[in-house]
C-alpha cells in the first residue's frame, strides 16, 4: 500500500501485503493517522521516507533483515522501530514466525 503526500487521510483497518515493502508511506502530513492494520513485507514491513503521519497499533511482520526503513535508518526490529520515534508505533506489535 502506497499513500504519497497524503493529508487529512485516516488509514485503518487493512491487511497489507507486499513482496518488497508492505506499507510504503512518503511525505505525509501529521494529519494522516495510519493504525489497526496488519502490514507484511518482504523486504521492510514499513517503509517512511519524511513522513509526519501518526503511526500506531499495528501489527508489523518482516521477511527481511530489517523490520522498517524511516528516512534514512534502518530498524531491524520493533524495539528499534519505537525507539526512532517516542510518539509513532509505541502501541505496535510484531509478528514473529514460527514453524508448525
Amino acid at each position: 500500500m502506497r499513500v504519497y503526500y497524503g493529508s487529512s487521510l485516516k488509514v485503518y483497518h487493512n491487511s497489507v501485503l507486499g513482496s518488497y515493502y508492505g506499507f510504503y508511506d512518503y511525505y505525509n502530513s501529521s494529519d494522516v493517522d495510519i493504525r489497526n492494520n496488519i502490514i507484511q513485507g518482504g523486504t521492510y514491513s514499513l517503509y517512511s521516507y519524511y513522513s509526519s503521519a501518526s503511526r500506531d497499533y499495528n501489527l508489523y511482520y518482516g521477511l527481511g533483515s530489517n523490520l522498517a526503513y524511516v528516512s534514512g535508518s534502518y530498524a531491524s526490529d520493533l524495539t528499534a522501530l519505537q525507539g526512532m520515534d517516542s510518539n509513532k508505533d509505541q502501541q505496535s506489535e510484531k509478528q514473529i514466525a514460527t514453524n508448525n
